[in-house]
């Protein structure tokens, strides 16, 4: 970048080029740009000298390009080639005269060109405005070259020729100041003690450099001993994330900010953090414990739709396998039955008692009575088997499931939603150390179970009264659970990929 200025940097090299660098034409873009039409030649005949009207077609060529005006002479080395091109195409190669312009005739020239495309001059009463569109433009993403790029879009919008780049740098890097002094003056307000010392607390027990190391590292999987360890990170951030649940909403900062912050707590060692001013490190753990605990959250949903997929597409299959393994086994003698009504040996005086008595040779009347049912009811027979192969199944759901389960918040747009319902429930039974086949048939929540379930979780005791079986509940609960939030009937606000955007009504 062709600046000296050790303020802020607001563009890489290639932007500055683009924007400031001066103009670097081709052969191509020559004849883009020094070619004019009628106003512009105009402008250019109106100079009294070839000098003077070669130096307005260079000006009125670099501000069609680049929106700005540049301050050079005929003798400079980057213009010669531009300068030869004019004389040869534009000028009938005639010869210039060895002077320079005044100011007062460049400026003259500036103001025509400005006319002739409709812009204005930047003036430092210019300023003001562009502070405070910076300041609103900080809020939204504290990145300068965000800030910067706006600005340069209102400018162009309006029609401004952008200062130079030094007035960019100095508004942005007291726009920055500003912020950060803001937002100092924001946490001082808002933190209670008692919010210090849990975010101090993380940076000062005795594992701590262990500890946000650890939470910085992604699940490489859904292993229950991978989601244990997530477990621990959710819990380690909760009480920091409620802190930042009440305070950031009051610092009035994007979410573009808030991930800005949290990724700088990915960059910086906790020895770096303790040399921060208090509020900016307070800033950064607030922000990385905001997002980190929503992404830990996102893992744990998605851990619970893996391994209820899982198990379930085993579930499935093993049941379908037992299906045709049982039609396979009456498949022969279904066949001889059917044959018997085609036997051309077979006398037609045969009567209805005779047919039959042939037929329970072949299968016995109650084994004819079940296989029916079975081929009948072959849907009701499918989900027996399922349900047969998840009770097999139950401490695995348990397992890898019910941990899940107890971590993560859910919730629902949804005006009495039945499942969160049975989810609240399940969570106090567990939370008090119970389990769910203490609990009485009249306290568990029944809304979830659909008619067509009832028969599978429904049964009767030795006295004939109803109990629902727990550990079918259980399996119900999460089924159920994947498919809502899937659907949206259920989200969680305290995730990024599985919150609502709708606006909550109880």
């Amino acid at each position: 970048m062709n600046n000296n200025d050790k303020r802020l940097a607001i563009f890489s090299d290639l932007e500055y080029f683009a924007f400031y660098g001066f103009p670097d034409f081709d052969d191509e873009q020559r004849l883009q740009y020094f070619s004019f039409d009628e106003k512009e030649w105009n402008v250019i005949l109106k100079c009294r000298s070839l000098h003077a009207r070669v130096y307005c077609a260079l000006q009125i060529g670099y501000f069609k390009a680049k929106n700005t005006f540049f301050s050079f002479s005929l003798n400079r080395a980057e213009v010669r080639a531009d300068v030869k091109f004019l004389l040869t195409t534009c000028f009938k190669n005639k010869a210039l005269q060895k002077f320079d312009l005044t100011k007062h005739e460049i400026y003259t020239q500036r103001q025509a060109i400005c006319h002739l495309f409709d812009y204005y001059f930047w003036t430092n009463e210019m300023s003001a405005e562009l502070s405070q569109r910076a300041k609103k433009s900080v809020t939204r993403d504290i990145a300068p070259n965000f800030i910067v790029y706006e600005l340069l879009t209102f400018l162009k919008n309006e029609r401004i020729i952008r200062p130079g780049y030094t007035t960019l740098q100095k508004i942005i890097g007291k726009t920055l100041t500003k912020e950060r002094e803001r937002l100092r003056i924001q946490l001082i307000r808002n933190l209670t003690e008692a919010d210090t010392q849990e975010l101090n607390r993380l940076l000062k027990t005795e594992n701590t450099l262990s500890e946000l190391a650890a939470l910085k590292q992604d699940a490489k999987n859904f292993d229950s001993h991978v989601m244990e360890n997530e477990r621990k990170k959710h819990k380690a951030l909760r009480p920091i994330y409620e802190v930042a649940k009440k305070v950031l909403p009051k610092l009035e900062i994007s979410q573009q900010n808030i991930d800005h912050y949290a990724s700088l707590a990915n960059y910086y060692t906790v020895y770096e953090f303790e040399r921060f001013e208090e509020e900016q490190r307070y800033l950064y753990l607030l922000c990385y414990a905001f997002k980190r605990y929503q992404q830990i959250t996102d893992t744990l949903i998605d851990a619970l739709d893996f391994n209820v997929k899982k198990l379930e597409d085993e579930i499935k299959g093993r049941a379908k396998e037992q299906l045709a393994y049982d039609h396979l086994k009456v498949d022969k003698q279904v066949g001889r039955l059917i044959l018997i009504y085609v036997d051309d040996d077979l006398s037609e005086n045969l009567t209805l008692r005779e047919l039959r008595q042939m037929a329970y040779e072949i299968l016995p009347k109650n084994s004819i009575k079940i296989v029916g049912e079975k081929l009948v009811n072959k849907t009701k027979r499918d989900q027996e088997l399922q349900w047969k192969e998840r009770d097999k199944a139950s401490r695995r759901y348990t397992h890898h499931l019910r941990p899940l389960l107890e971590m993560i918040e859910f919730d629902s747009r949804l005006t009495n939603n039945s499942l969160l319902a049975a989810i609240q429930w399940m969570k106090k039974v567990f939370k008090k150390g119970e389990s769910l086949a203490q609990q009485d048939f009249g306290e568990f929540p029944q809304a979830i179970i659909s008619k067509r379930l009832r028969p599978y979780l429904i049964t009767k005791n030795k006295e004939g009264e109803e109990i629902i079986d727990p550990r079918r509940y259980e399996i119900l609960v999460y089924r159920q659970i994947i498919k809502q939030i899937q659907t949206g009937a259920l989200h969680v606000e305290s995730s990024t990929k599985h919150k609502t955007f709708y606006t909550q009504r109880r």
